[in-house]
Parts: structure tokens; sequence; C-alpha cells
């Protein structure tokens, strides 16, 4: 799935077309992926990393970015629900454990490893 990053405006009028433009905020859910407004307008595909207490309670959540279909865990970030634009997709079980590894080696410095981006 390749990553394009595009203005904002435009992802809009394709989501008004598609009719994909709500986004039941209670309803995030770790490892999904969806389309958010990340910096300077700019919208980027983003992995839901936070647990999903957090995201039905909180107005913020935590991602990582997906860049050309893998994710770097090093570049976690923490933003308001309200800059979701579309859901995109959810990533199998085999990835998600493949990340939570990699969240653990960024975090914590388990196996003295430096943590390397997961294709998903």
């Amino acid at each position: 799935m390749e990553n394009v990053k595009v203005k904002k405006e435009i992802v809009n009028q394709e989501l008004k077309q598609k009719k994909k433009h709500y986004i039941d905020w209670k309803c995030i859910v770790r490892g999904q992926i969806y389309l958010a407004e990340m910096y300077d307008g700019i919208v980027q595909e983003v992995l839901v990393i936070s647990n999903n207490t957090g995201n039905f309670y909180s107005g913020v959540i935590t991602v990582v970015e997906v860049l050309n279909g893998k994710v770097d865990v090093t570049q976690m970030n923490t933003i308001s629900k309200k800059r979701l634009l579309a859901y995109v997709r959810t990533i199998g079980e085999e990835s998600m454990k493949l990340i939570n590894h990699q969240i653990r080696v960024c975090i914590i410095g388990i196996d003295n490893m430096a943590a390397k981006p997961v294709a998903i």
C-alpha cells in the first residue's frame, strides 16, 4: 500500500465522495491504521499503538507513522483524535506482535538491540 502525503483539502474532498469522513472516536482500537493530519496540513497514514482503554476515554492517542508499508516505532507521536480523517484498515495479529516487540526494544532497551522498522 503506497503511502502518499497530500494536502488536507484534497483528502477531505475524496472522503466526502466516499462518505468515509465520520469516525466514532470511542471505537478507535490499537492496531488500526488511519489517515491523519500531521504537520502543516500534511496527511499521513498512522498506526494506533496506544491501549484500548486510553483510546476510549482520552482525547488523544499514540501513533506511529506508516511510511511505504513500514512503521518505525522510534517515531511515536501523541495526537488529538480530531486529527484522524479516515479509517484505512487493521493490521494482522502477527504484524502487531512484531511491532509490540520493537516498542519494547525502543522503550525498555531489551535484547541490547536497536528498534528496526517493521513491514506491515
